[in-house]
């Protein structure tokens, strides 16, 4: 790979190098495009399972409570 492109560069030079600038320019925007996702991802994946958890707690502690308090009425 690197032997074809220094053969292009002595040849064209100016072409090659700047549709390799192009491409390193594109995937770099890509990568950051695709960590932004990700981190947007993991962070509604946690967000929803925090969220999920926090409701089930409540809702675990709520259903004691109600036991409890039923118990001690009767």
């Amino acid at each position: 790979m690197s032997e074809v492109v220094t053969q292009r560069k002595q040849q064209d030079g100016s072409w090659l190098l700047h549709g390799h600038n192009s491409l390193r320019q594109t995937l770099q925007i890509l990568l950051s495009t695709l960590r932004a996702a990700v981190s947007t991802l993991e962070l509604s994946v946690f967000c929803g399972t925090f969220f999920l958890g926090q409701h089930t707690y409540n809702h675990w502690i709520l259903q004691r409570l109600r036991c409890s308090w039923m118990h001690r009425v009767l």
